[in-house]
């Protein structure tokens, strides 16, 4: 068998080969030595916000409370007997002044009970009097009674020396006798009411002095049949009405002195000690409320001394008398004592209730801070913070952002 021989390339096919070879080196340099095209590097995506420049300083925190007005004079007047009432020229809500006339009672049964007692008083004076002229008169007549008595003694021994003389009768002894006992008898009578006397007539001196205090009684009574403001008071209240009876211990009216407002508060325990503080250091303690569209200085009065729920009572009073109905119940800013290097912030800036953010080279760095109260700042809200490492000159966020971390890349926007 003989062997296939193989075909030899053509000439034109090893020439096109050659050529496309030549081509690919040709682009391969082309692309090694052509400069390499700059890469526009992807900005990293920042967040425009606004933030504020401290100075740290003194700053008096606010601690927002509810307070309820109330007056440290506010009773509520009853009657002191029983009688009709004759007339209320009072209304509920009414301004009144001291003295002014509240409520009058018919005081018929009162001047009956004053009269009766002044002459009881009269029946003592005269019993005493009495009973002192006859303590004088006991003392002088004793000295009679013990001369009448040795009279009889002396003519007693005179019968019987005669009778033993047989110069008179035995009748006649016996009526000396009888003389002389009687005789004894009114001395022994004397001297008791002699002894006496003085009790008789401390007695009688009681019994005058219980008819005065009688007296005086019964001219309280009568008094009391008008009841008058004990102060410049307004009247919160009216129980009675005219031709009403009314007796001992029945409630007629209720008011309250409006020079004497006071407010109270539940103060939180953990504020308790820097207001004790303060106060022992003999500074003022004060703050304001709002009511009407006034604001009101207050100033504190006392603290409690009894905690419950987690705070103390307070009161504080008004420094210049307004006008704030009782029982209501008004917003009250307390003021604080001074934070040494306290920084004031607006609420939007405040993260987590104790955490606020610093720009550092377009950054968040996150602090955690303390937070002493809260402040007005403008319009807006405020709270009032300190950290040993804020400085005057920092940039704090007030813009609230819900994805804020450390790190995070952000913008100042100017104002």
């Amino acid at each position: 068998m003989s062997a296939t021989p193989i075909p030899r390339p053509r000439k034109k096919t090893l020439l096109a080969l050659l050529i496309v070879a030549g081509a690919v080196l040709l682009a391969v340099s082309i692309v090694r030595t052509a400069p390499e095209a700059e890469v526009e590097p992807v900005d990293e995506s920042r967040f425009s916000v606004r933030t504020q420049t401290i100075e740290p300083g003194p700053v008096h925190p606010q601690l927002p409370l509810i307070a309820e007005v109330g007056s440290a004079a506010q009773p509520t007047l009853t009657a002191a007997l029983a009688a009709e009432v004759q007339a209320v020229p009072v209304a509920e809500g009414q301004r009144v002044a001291a003295g002014e006339i509240l409520v009058e009672l018919d005081p018929r049964d009162a001047e009956v009970a004053l009269s009766q007692a002044r002459a009881d008083l009269a029946q003592a004076e005269a019993n005493l009097r009495l009973s002192r002229e006859q303590a004088a008169a006991d003392r002088a007549n004793l000295e009679r009674e013990r001369e009448l008595a040795r009279l009889s003694e002396s003519e007693l021994a005179r019968i019987v020396r005669l009778r033993e003389r047989g110069l008179v009768a035995q009748t006649q002894v016996d009526q000396a006798k009888q003389s002389h006992q009687r005789a004894l008898l009114n001395l022994a009578a004397r001297e008791q009411a002699v002894a006496r006397a003085p009790a008789q007539v401390d007695q009688a001196q009681a019994r005058l002095l219980a008819a005065e205090a009688a007296v005086q009684s019964a001219e309280l009574q009568q008094e009391r049949t008008t009841i008058r403001a004990p102060f410049d008071a307004v009247i919160t209240s009216v129980a009675v009405e005219t031709g009403a009876r009314v007796s001992p211990g029945s409630p007629l009216l209720s008011l309250y002195d409006a020079r004497r407002l006071e407010l109270r508060a539940e103060l939180p325990t953990r504020q308790l000690s820097a207001l004790q503080q303060a106060r022992n250091r003999g500074q003022a303690v004060g703050g304001s409320v709002e009511f009407a569209g006034q604001s009101l200085r207050v100033e504190l009065l006392r603290l409690g001394q009894s905690a419950q729920g987690g705070a103390v009572p307070v009161w504080l009073g008004l420094a210049e008398p307004g006008a704030l109905p009782v029982g209501i119940r008004v917003p009250l800013a307390l003021e604080l004592p001074a934070v040494p290097q306290g920084v004031v912030l607006p609420e939007s800036g405040l993260y987590d209730l104790s955490k606020v953010f610093r720009v550092v080279d377009g950054r968040l760095q996150s602090l955690v801070v303390t937070v002493h109260g809260r402040q007005q700042l403008g319009r807006e809200d405020a709270v009032v913070i300190s950290h040993p490492d804020l400085a005057a000159g920092d940039e704090l966020l007030v813009t609230h952002l819900a994805n804020a971390v450390t790190g995070l890349a952000v913008r100042e926007l100017t104002p």
